[in-house]
């Protein structure tokens, strides 16, 4: 089944729990209303470290932020730059690979053992050889899950020093928000 938000847990509730139907129907139709954000949404916290790195430049001035909240900072940031993680030549600052490669082993040891002890496999799958290979489908999906978020950049954050550095639009709407 493949819902619309393609979250680990999320896929893992609809997948395996029982009497998920309505839950699982909820997803897909969003409850029956058109919403724009992901029900199951990753914070970003890229504009708020921008926002933060352009501060310890002095491209943002205390007393410009003093009519400025946080959100309202971050929202405009949004709005002046939407497309900015998709920059071409933008750096990301992301774990190193024996980090990921550790992280990814974790998170596969502790989905097998949810599915072990808590979830209860497909009736075809009560056998010890069909179990282990419904076992086995579920690890090789949890992986290429995985994978798909190492290359999207779930795991990683936008250089923002470099970004000020290199990129002079971004760095005038700091210094015309301190005027």
């Amino acid at each position: 089944m493949t819902l619309p938000c393609a979250h680990l847990t999320t896929r893992r509730q609809c997948q395996v729990l029982p009497n998920a139907e309505n839950f699982c129907r909820a997803l897909r139709t969003r409850g029956g209303r058109e919403e724009r954000r992901p029900m199951n949404p990753s914070t970003m916290f890229d504009y708020d470290r921008l926002a933060l790195a352009a501060y310890r430049k002095g491209l943002l001035t205390p007393s410009s932020l003093s009519s400025l909240s946080r959100k309202v900072l971050r929202e405009s940031l949004r709005v002046a730059f939407p497309e900015l993680g998709a920059l071409p030549g933008l750096k990301y600052l992301c774990p190193p690979d024996e980090a990921m490669a550790r992280l990814r082993e974790r998170s596969v040891r502790y989905e097998q053992g949810m599915y072990r002890d808590y979830l209860l496999p497909p009736s075809s799958s009560r056998n010890a050889t069909g179990r282990a290979h419904y076992l086995a489908g579920v690890e090789a999906e949890h992986r290429k899950s995985f994978e798909q978020y190492m290359e999207r950049r779930m795991f990683c954050n936008w250089d923002v020093e470099f970004l000020l550095e290199n990129n002079a639009t971004v760095r005038e709407w700091f210094q015309n928000k301190s005027l």
